[in-house]
């Protein structure tokens, strides 16, 4: 009888122990699959005939799906987009330099009944040799938006 004990307490600390490892699994497999109620794509398309040249992205509140190239040809468009975790959305920006201590930065704001490209600029001191025109075709949760840049309109 001792034994038969024994091998009951065994067996029952084994599958104690199995049950554990089973729980902890799937508590961090839930960990490791995080929740994105939000979305960015951002279709860039340089209009003007220089080279764009990436100077800095910032997604703090998301990870990056397509990350921004480092280098965007006259005529090429790229498709950036990204997701958040966030349940009150998020916004993020890319820059790239134009020559001559110019940038172009492009914004992205989804935040919950809120999409829009504010911010969307040309800095420096040839700013006025280029314009960007920002359009939405979705917003939230899912935001869409496009974005040309070109020599100004005369």
């Amino acid at each position: 009888m001792t034994i038969a004990r024994r091998t009951r307490i065994t067996v029952s600390i084994a599958a104690l122990a199995a049950a554990g490892a089973c729980l902890a699994a799937a508590g961090t497999a839930q960990a490791l699959v995080p929740n994105y109620p939000a979305t960015i794509e951002m279709r860039i398309t340089n209009g003007s005939a220089q080279t764009l040249y990436l100077q800095g992205s910032d997604n703090p509140y998301g990870d990056w799906i397509v990350s921004p190239k480092t280098a965007l040809g006259p005529g090429e468009t790229e498709t950036v987009s990204a997701s958040t975790w966030r349940n009150g959305g998020f916004g993020l920006d890319v820059t790239y330099g134009t020559g001559a201590n110019t940038t172009a930065v492009f914004m992205a704001n989804n935040y919950a009944g809120a999409s829009d490209t504010d911010g969307t600029r040309i800095d420096g001191p040839n700013a006025s040799h280029f314009d960007i025109q920002s359009s939405i075709d979705t917003g939230a949760p899912d935001m869409s938006a496009n974005y040309l840049i070109l020599p100004p309109l005369r």
